[in-house]
């Protein structure tokens, strides 16, 4: 059985110690938000990331010629943005001590796995 994206994004987020983890289409439609956005400290890059569709197109746009994912940090905020499909955003917010290079890798191999789950067996 094919997990949902829901599924696959708590699990996830269980796992890397994400208090929120934000799905949207490149269009701008938010998917939707698993886990608590008020367990984190400031909800500042959730607004500026993903606050309604103009926000979220602009985001998908500023990936375009990228190295995936990115990092954005706002104080001890950070949010991984990832794009494990072309018509997939994700964005993993973390609020902790982790360095720009640990997130990184951590985003790599999330994108990996989200990619391979959505995918499901070849």
């Amino acid at each position: 059985m094919k997990e949902t994206l829901a599924e696959i994004l708590k699990v996830l987020c269980d796992k890397y110690h994400s208090p929120c983890c934000i799905a949207a289409r490149p269009t701008g439609e938010r998917l939707i938000t698993v886990g608590d956005p008020s367990g984190l400290r400031r909800n500042g890059l959730i607004d500026i990331l993903f606050e309604d569709a103009r926000a979220i197109v602009q985001v998908n746009k500023s990936l375009k010629y990228r190295i995936l994912p990115q990092l954005v940090v706002q104080g001890n905020e950070s949010c991984i943005l990832m794009k494990p499909l072309d018509d997939l955003l994700i964005g993993l917010f973390h609020q902790d001590n982790r360095s720009p290079e640990q997130l990184y890798y951590e985003g790599r191999e999330i994108s990996r796995r989200l990619a391979d789950a959505l995918r499901g067996p070849s």
